[in-house]
């Protein structure tokens, strides 16, 4: 639990979590898991674009779709996938020059 909503557990005599109404737990939880992320890291960003490709992916397959929209979820698509692509291109080319180098050491 994080130091702050424990003082403010404290603060309120409240001794168990399980002692608040259903409304005050579902808030102690929003704010535990916010609180509990820390920072924002290449992974995060990573696994969202991931996500928003699923989603633009399901979109893109309905019929009804106007051509305005299917030109906007494309756009979306390659901006998601640049996104990803820069995120992974330092990890590739480490990887690239980790080969490179074993075989001149061979």
């Amino acid at each position: 639990m994080h130091g702050l909503l424990a003082k403010l557990l404290q603060k309120r005599e409240i001794k168990d979590v399980r002692d608040l109404s259903v409304e005050e737990q579902e808030t102690f939880d929003k704010w535990e898991k916010i609180l509990g992320e820390g920072e924002i890291t290449l992974q995060h960003i990573k696994d969202f674009c991931q996500d928003q490709i699923r989603i633009i992916q399901s979109q893109y397959t309905n019929p009804d779709n106007s051509e305005k929209k299917d030109i906007y979820l494309k756009a979306c698509l390659g901006i998601y996938t640049a996104l990803i692509g820069v995120i992974e291109k330092p990890k590739m080319e480490r990887s690239a020059l980790i080969k490179y180098l074993e075989q001149l050491i061979q």
